[in-house]
């Protein structure tokens, strides 16, 4: 189509194409993720569901490594998803990942837990590397534990393709049993 003043079309402004493009797969996980949390936040069990669909396999394996008993991890899973629907408001997707959201309060709960069971040990003494994934040997032990990290990689996956810095932390930390000052190099 020719110009009103005659002038052949001119090519749209680097600014306009910006504009016109459809948003990245970030921008929609990070809008996506935040909504859900508002979901979770007004108490919609759909959403509530899905966000259990989607992190308890990954908060339960942490629970796993922390706590001894089966019953003490579904007990902390629990709590932890309770912590998560009463601070859903709270998240805001623009600071971090979900995933990451949900493993630092996994962590604090953890923690905190595992500090008040345990007044015995000094708490300077508390060690960082309580999500080393355990070394039991036992047949049934090693094919939980297959099956925790399989899940467990796919979610650090997942969170790569929008956050890859993120991810990365979290697999040196969880999978390779990093220490933090370890990572921070």
């Amino acid at each position: 189509a020719s110009h009103p003043t005659g002038a052949p079309p001119t090519e749209p402004s680097t600014s306009s194409r910006v504009r016109s493009q459809p948003p990245d797969a970030r921008q929609i996980a990070i809008r996506r993720d935040g909504e859900l949390m508002q979901q979770v936040a007004n108490s919609d069990a759909t959403a509530i569901g899905e966000l259990f669909d989607r992190f308890s396999g990954l908060v339960f394996s942490l629970a796993s490594r922390v706590l001894r008993g089966l019953a003490d991890r579904h007990d902390a899973t629990q709590e932890i998803f309770v912590i998560l629907w009463r601070t859903a408001g709270r998240y805001q997707p623009e600071r971090s990942a979900l995933v990451t959201w949900v493993l630092l309060v996994s962590r604090r709960y953890l923690l905190t837990r595992v500090r008040r069971t345990s007044r015995s040990q000094p708490r300077e003494q508390m060690r960082d590397d309580l999500f080393v994934p355990s070394r039991d040997e036992s047949a049934l032990g090693q094919i939980l534990l297959d099956e925790d990290r399989s899940r467990l990689s796919r979610s650090i996956s997942e969170l790569g393709e929008v956050h890859p810095d993120e991810a990365a932390a979290v697999e040196m930390k969880l999978l390779r049993g990093l220490k933090y000052d370890e990572i921070a190099l």
